[in-house]
């Protein structure tokens, strides 16, 4: 029997004219970075998540870079998803902490909070679940267990911002 070479895509992006034209707006303007649409677009993302502030990133690997090196210290443990994008884990090495994996739930493919909270030491300070493939993590749960083990919730919310 010979395998079938069509690729099943996990996800699909679809960018429209409109996306391509605001695209193009902002290169002939030469600000790509710290400019107006830049602090439009950080006001506009922080009201429409209900935070105070936002603060636009190159990528989702350095705002998780900056998360953890603002609640990480260096031999700190974070629980982070098997699976994943890489950056999860390689951002909390580039810091010093530890990553510490966990199962993913085979229906969400989100934390295991079973298996998360299992793998709590006395070194963990952190849990990263991701929302991933437009599936949530289960926010209340996570929640609950960060508050009963006095962890920091850095939530990888790179595939949920609509």
């Amino acid at each position: 029997m010979a395998i079938g070479t069509k690729k099943i895509p996990i996800s699909k992006v679809i960018i429209g004219e409109a996306e391509i034209q605001a695209v193009a707006e902002v290169l002939r303007s030469g600000h790509l970075r710290e400019g107006p649409e830049c602090e439009a677009f950080e006001r506009e993302f922080a009201e429409h998540v209900g935070a105070r502030q936002a603060l636009a990133t190159i990528s989702g690997t350095a705002a998780l870079q900056m998360a953890y090196q603002a609640v990480l210290q260096p031999g700190d443990e974070v629980i982070v998803p098997s699976f994943t994008f890489f950056a999860t884990a390689s951002m909390a090495v580039a810091v010093g902490a530890v990553p510490v994996f966990c199962d993913v739930r085979a229906d969400t493919l989100t934390l295991d909070l079973e298996d998360a909270a299992r793998r709590v030491t006395e070194k963990t300070r952190a849990i990263a679940p991701v929302h991933l493939f437009g599936n949530p993590a289960d926010v209340e749960a996570v929640e609950k267990l960060a508050r009963e083990r006095r962890l920091s919730v850095i939530w990888d919310a790179s595939q949920a911002h609509g």
